[in-house]
């Protein structure tokens, strides 16, 4: 059976589980695994047939196929999440402010799952930015910095849309029409969903307690290489001052402060570090 009686309640498991896979094998209860064909109102023959790891889809007639296509049943729930995003699954849109030099609007919510959309690491790092409190100016200045040139396809599942980032923001486009966020919209918006608690994943909290305990763990190891690093320039400072010319290799055992800092656990770091004056420093000094 095709699933549109069941949109709400379909809606409300996609709201209360954000697993691709999970969602996929809940639409996938729906289908009994039986050949469904129909006409649409536009006179189109379609049909479907469900399996284990995915939906067969086709139009045209039996004996001759217009077109055919095997999506899993993950990308099945990416498209259905899309309409969402895009309001085409329960009820009309509701349309985002827009500058009037933009071509299009998208719903909120579209816009809102493109600044959410990046990896678990990245939104990890912005929350954390957002929490140092420093203004407007500096949030914006790391997005930019973070974020950098690039982009990526289907931006929104199943919608074609494209995402670029650059200097200017984020621009969502469907090639000919174009929408750009600059960065000072995307930087309050994304402080607003933090404000709700909207910003992060359940799947992002969970990881939040490890990313915060190798970022300290990171941070000691970096103050622990500085530290050596100056212990050399301060040692090479008294030499000179006493009028010696034979001084430490200052150049290799930086190498030794800056793999001391790369270390991911500080355990071991002595024992790393005379490992690493060892074989660098041997007749260099």
């Amino acid at each position: 059976m095709f699933i549109r009686e069941h949109r709400d309640e379909i809606a409300a498991f996609f709201a209360a589980h954000e697993g691709d896979e999970e969602r996929g094998n809940f639409l996938r209860s729906f289908f009994s695994g039986a050949v469904v064909e129909m006409t649409l109102g536009s006179g189109q023959r379609v049909g479907l047939q469900a399996f284990a790891d995915r939906l067969h889809l086709w139009r045209g007639e039996p004996d001759a196929r217009e077109a055919e296509e095997y999506p899993s049943w993950w990308g099945v729930a990416n498209r259905v999440y899309g309409m969402m995003l895009m309001g085409q699954w329960l009820e009309a849109p509701k349309e985002a402010t827009a500058d009037k030099a933009v071509a299009f609007a998208l719903p909120q919510e579209a816009i809102d799952y493109v600044l959410t959309a990046n990896g678990t690491s990245y939104k990890l790092r912005i929350y954390e930015q957002f929490q140092k409190q420093d203004g407007s100016a500096k949030n914006i200045r790391f997005l930019k910095d973070l974020y950098g040139i690039g982009g990526h396809s289907d931006a929104i599942p199943g919608s074609g849309y494209w995402e670029d980032h650059d200097a200017k923001g984020i621009t969502i486009s469907d090639g000919s029409k174009k929408l750009l966020l600059p960065w000072a919209k995307a930087e309050k918006r994304i402080g607003e969903l933090i404000a709700a608690d909207r910003y992060l994943s359940r799947a992002d909290m969970k990881a939040y307690p490890a990313f915060r305990q190798e970022r300290e763990a990171k941070e000691a190891r970096a103050k622990i290489g500085e530290e050596f690093n100056s212990i050399i320039r301060e040692y090479n400072d008294y030499r000179r001052q006493l009028g010696d010319t034979v001084l430490l290799n200052q150049y290799v055992l930086t190498d030794c402060g800056q793999a001391i800092a790369s270390q991911r656990s500080l355990k071991g770091v002595v024992s790393d570090m005379m490992v690493c004056m060892a074989s660098r420093m041997s007749g260099r000094i």
